[in-house]
Parts: structure tokens; sequence; C-alpha cells
């Protein structure tokens, strides 16, 4: 049984970790940055963190894979954003 709680709990990561890719591949591509809440963003960034240290620290596969997703995923958003936000003011 914790065999098949563990594939549940990968396949849970993956899904989480696949469910950011389109709003990161939107983010890069989209001239518009009003559908992106930075405040959103960033405090998911800063939660992935947190639960990064977390889940090394107690070695907890599933969430390490999810968070260090997120936390990939948030960075290049809150990149793109910055950089867009900076590039659209000159």
């Amino acid at each position: 049984m914790n065999h098949v709680i563990n594939i549940i709990g990968i396949c849970g990561s993956v899904g989480i970790a696949i469910a950011f890719i389109p709003q990161t591949y939107k983010t890069i591509t989209s001239d518009d940055n009003h559908s992106v809440s930075f405040s959103m963003i960033f405090l998911t960034f800063l939660s992935s963190i947190c639960m990064t240290i977390y889940s090394i620290y107690y070695y907890i596969l599933p969430m390490i894979i999810t968070n260090i997703s997120v936390l990939i995923n948030t960075f290049i958003i809150m990149v793109a954003f910055i950089y867009k936000k900076n590039n659209s003011t000159q």
C-alpha cells in the first residue's frame, strides 16, 4: 500500500509541475502582463523556497519535485514580468 501512495504522490507532483508550464510560456511569449499578478507570483516563489528547504530536509521526493519545479517556473515568470515592465516604460 505504501508503494501505491508514493506513486500517487509522485503523479500529483508531476501534475503540479506541468500545470505551471502554460503560464510560464504565456508570460514569456505574450506582451501583456496584465493577466499576471506579481504579488501572487512573488508569494508563490517565497513559499516554494520554504517548501523546497523543508522537503529536502525531510527528503520527501514528491514535494521536492513539485517545489523545485514551481520555484523554477515562478522565477522565470518573475524575471519575464520585471523585464517586460521595465522595457514597456522606456
